[in-house]
């Protein structure tokens, strides 16, 4: 990837509010679009909802 700085977001720590901090990036060769040129999120939701799963909590 030319030009592009493959961080962390550990490396925001400290520079802006923790809720604020992503918890992954996920880099794509292409964005599905409309027909307008929008980027179709609800595509995206379903293609990457299994990529992060919140860990159980426990109520013991």
């Amino acid at each position: 990837m030319n030009g592009l700085r493959a961080t962390g977001p550990d490396s925001f720590a400290g520079r802006v509010a923790k809720w604020c901090i992503p918890d992954d990036v996920v880099f794509v060769a292409d964005l599905p679009l409309t027909g307008t040129g929008k980027v179709q999120e609800l595509t995206l939701r379903q293609r990457f909802s299994e990529h992060f799963v919140a860990p159980a909590v426990s109520t013991a």
